[in-house]
C-alpha cells in the first residue's frame, strides 16, 4: 500500500509488482481487442472490394389505380348540403324560374376525431322558361384542341397537338389582341387580369 510521507508517495516493492501485474493483464486484454478490431476491419475492406454493390433498376412504370378515390369516398357515410336560390324569379323578366337539374358540385372529407364522413355539396340549376326560349344561340364553338385534331385527322389532315396549339396562339395574336386593344383599352382606364 502506498504511504504518504511529507507530500511524497512511496510504494513498496510488493505494491509495485502488483500494480505491474494488473497493468500487464489490462494491456494484454487491450491488445486482444485491438487484434480483433484490426481483423474485423481487414475483413470488411476485403468484402467491399470483392462484392460489387447491387442496385435494382426499375424499367417499368406503375399503373395508376383508376377509381380508387371514388371507391374510398363511396364507402364512407355521406351527408348532403343543398344550395338553393332564395328567390325563384328571373332577374331579367321577373318570371318564375323552374328547376332543371341537380349535380354534385364537389365532395369533401370532414375529419372529426374518431369519425370520418363525406359531405356532398349539391348545386341546383334553374332556368327561366320565358327567357331561355328567346336566348340567342351561342356563337362560340366549344371544341377542345384534341377534338379538333381528331376531326381534321378523320378528314385526312394529320395534325399534331403542337401545331394546333400554335394555330390557337396565332389566332389570338392576329385577331383577339387587336380587338382587346381597340375596344377594351379605349373604354376602360384600368384592366384587371388573373393569370392563374
Amino acid at each position: 500500500m502506498p504511504t504518504n510521507q511529507g507530500g511524497t508517495t512511496t510504494m513498496t516493492d510488493k505494491d509495485t509488482s502488483a500494480l505491474i501485474e494488473t497493468l500487464k493483464a489490462t494491456n494484454e486484454e487491450l491488445l486482444k481487442q485491438v487484434a480483433l478490431l484490426t481483423e474485423q476491419v481487414r475483413l470488411t475492406v476485403k468484402m467491399t472490394r470483392t462484392c460489387p454493390r447491387i442496385t435494382e433498376i426499375i424499367t417499368y412504370k406503375r399503373r395508376k389505380q383508376v377509381g380508387r378515390k371514388q371507391d374510398i369516398l363511396a364507402s364512407l357515410p355521406g351527408e348532403q348540403v343543398h344550395y338553393r336560390l332564395d328567390d325563384f324569379t328571373c332577374p331579367d323578366c321577373r318570371h318564375e324560374l323552374k328547376e332543371i337539374g341537380v349535380f354534385c358540385a364537389r365532395q369533401e372529407l370532414l375529419y372529426v376525431p374518431a369519425k370520418v364522413k363525406r359531405i356532398d355539396h349539391i348545386q341546383h340549376s334553374y332556368k327561366c322558361q320565358h327567357c331561355s326560349d328567346e336566348a340567342p344561340a351561342d356563337k362560340i364553338i366549344k371544341a377542345p384542341a384534341y377534338r379538333q385534331e381528331k376531326d381534321l385527322r378523320r378528314m385526312g389532315l394529320p395534325l399534331d397537338h403542337k401545331t394546333a396549339s400554335n394555330w390557337h396562339i396565332k389566332v389570338c395574336e392576329y385577331y383577339l389582341f387587336s380587338f382587346i386593344r381597340t375596344i377594351i383599352f379605349k373604354k376602360m382606364s384600368k384592366l384587371n387580369v388573373d393569370n392563374t
